[in-house]
C-alpha cells in the first residue's frame, strides 16, 4: 500500500510540475469611439489592431478583449464602480465621475476639432463670440471643454447624436452648422474622399490630448505589467507600421497643448 501510495503521489507532482499552474488574466479593455480609424464597419480597426498588438507583446500572464460600448453606458458603469479597463482615452474626462483612475503610459495624441462642409464656417471659428447663434451636434456623453458656459447660457446650442454619420447627415442637411470630434477621424474621412466632399476644419483645436489606457484602482498591481507591455509594443515595427496605416503619428501641434498635458507628452 506505501509503494501504492507513492507511485500515485510522484504522478501526480509530475501533472503539477508540467501542467499550467494559471491561466493568463483576461483583461477586457473598452472602446468608446464609434467611428473610423476607431472602428470601423468592417468590424476592425485602430482600437482593435491596438488590442493584438498589446497580446502580442504581452506576457503570457495577461491578454486583452476588446469591446466596444456607447460612452454612456460606460460613464454609468463606472458611477456603479464597476471594475473599467478604457483603451484610448484620457482620465480628466471622467474626474467628475471617477477621481481615482489611473492610466497607463501614453499610445498616441490626438484633438477636438471643430469640421464643417462649409470651408467659410471653419474659418471663422477661432474664438468664443464666434460661436454664439450656431448650432453645435456633439456625441451623447462626451464633455467639451471650453464650450460648456456658451451652451448653459443658451448662446451655442447643442444637439448630441450617437455616431459620426449622425454628425454629417445634420450638418449636409443644414440642422447644424458643425460638429466637433477626433482630429484623427476628419482625416481618415478626408483620406477615403475626394476633395469636392472634404471636410473643413478650423485652425484652432478645441482641445488636445493624450489618448492611454485608463483603469479603475482594482488593476493597480496590473499597471506596471501593462506599461510595460505598451513600452514593448511602441518600439516594434509593427507600431510604426500601426502609425502609417491610421496616420495617427502627428496628429496635434505642440501649441494646442496646455502644460498639464506638456508635462506628460513623450517627445
Amino acid at each position: 500500500m506505501n509503494s501504492f501510495r507513492i507511485i500515485c503521489l510522484a504522478i501526480l507532482l509530475t501533472f503539477i510540475t508540467f501542467s499550467p499552474t494559471s491561466q493568463a488574466q483576461l483583461i477586457k479593455i473598452s472602446e468608446y469611439h464609434n467611428s473610423p480609424p476607431f472602428i470601423n464597419s468592417e468590424g476592425g480597426g485602430l482600437g482593435y489592431d491596438i488590442v493584438a498588438l498589446l497580446n502580442k507583446y504581452s506576457p503570457d500572464t495577461i491578454s486583452f478583449e476588446l469591446e466596444s460600448i456607447k460612452r454612456s453606458v460606460l460613464n454609468e458603469q463606472l458611477r456603479n464602480n464597476q471594475p473599467k479597463a478604457i483603451l484610448l482615452t484620457n482620465p480628466l474626462w471622467f474626474r467628475k465621475i471617477r477621481p481615482d483612475l489611473i492610466n497607463s503610459v501614453s499610445l498616441v495624441w490626438d484633438a477636438d476639432v471643430f469640421f464643417t462642409t462649409n470651408p467659410l464656417v471653419a474659418t471663422k471659428l477661432t474664438q468664443a463670440d464666434d460661436f454664439k447663434g450656431l448650432t453645435m451636434v456633439g456625441q451623447n456623453g462626451y464633455f467639451y471643454n471650453g464650450l460648456n458656459t456658451l451652451i448653459h447660457n443658451k448662446q451655442l446650442k447643442r444637439i448630441d447624436v450617437n455616431t459620426f454619420d449622425e454628425m454629417l447627415s445634420l450638418i449636409k442637411n443644414n440642422k447644424a452648422d458643425f460638429g466637433i470630434i477626433n482630429r484623427s477621424t476628419v482625416n481618415y474621412y478626408n483620406a477615403s474622399h475626394g476633395d469636392n466632399n472634404k471636410l473643413h476644419m478650423a485652425t484652432k483645436a478645441n482641445d488636445a490630448y493624450l489618448f492611454s489606457i485608463v483603469l479603475t484602482p482594482e488593476f493597480n498591481t496590473l499597471l506596471p505589467t501593462i506599461n510595460e507591455s505598451i513600452n514593448a509594443m511602441q518600439r516594434s515595427d509593427d507600431w510604426k507600421a500601426l502609425g502609417k496605416k491610421y496616420n495617427i503619428d502627428k496628429l496635434v501641434d505642440l501649441i494646442e497643448f496646455d502644460l498639464v498635458e506638456l508635462l506628460d507628452l513623450p517627445l
